[in-house]
């Protein structure tokens, strides 16, 4: 995680948010194969978009965290970082509702809702630059 970046110490919490991270992005791969060897299926677009979910939540609380607790970094978190990267967060937790959705309707498309992450990286990246600059 880019959130590392900054950390100098680390604490149980720390070790703990981060084991939950790890955690559900060791089942990542096993969610990929079944999204991509039965795309027509609903459950196999839930098992991908719950992980992803997950795995959104767990990175931002972690960043939240290291945000909320500047004596583990050096330099501490810039909050334009921080805001960046919760947005990164939410727009994915919510593209991942998005997939199921759109993968109810129209089978195997649900993955394609995904791209908009893309996007939605360089919104992030611009209302980061944005606030650098009026800092």
């Amino acid at each position: 995680s880019r959130a590392f970046h900054f950390v100098k110490h680390v604490d149980g919490s720390l070790t703990a948010l981060n084991l939950m991270l790890l955690g559900f992005a060791s089942f990542l791969p096993f969610a990929s194969a079944l999204s991509g060897e039965m795309p027509l299926l609903i459950g196999s677009q839930i098992v991908y978009s719950t992980t992803m979910f997950l795995l959104s939540v767990c990175a931002w609380r972690l960043w939240r965290y290291l945000h909320g607790h500047p004596e583990l970094c050096e330099p501490p978190m810039p909050l334009s970082v921080y805001r960046e990267a919760r947005f990164r967060m939410v727009t994915l937790m919510t593209i991942c509702v998005a997939s199921v959705l759109l993968a109810s309707v129209l089978p195997g498309s649900g993955n394609a809702a995904f791209m908009l992450m893309m996007p939605a990286g360089w919104i992030g990246r611009m209302l980061k630059d944005r606030a650098d600059r009026l800092a």
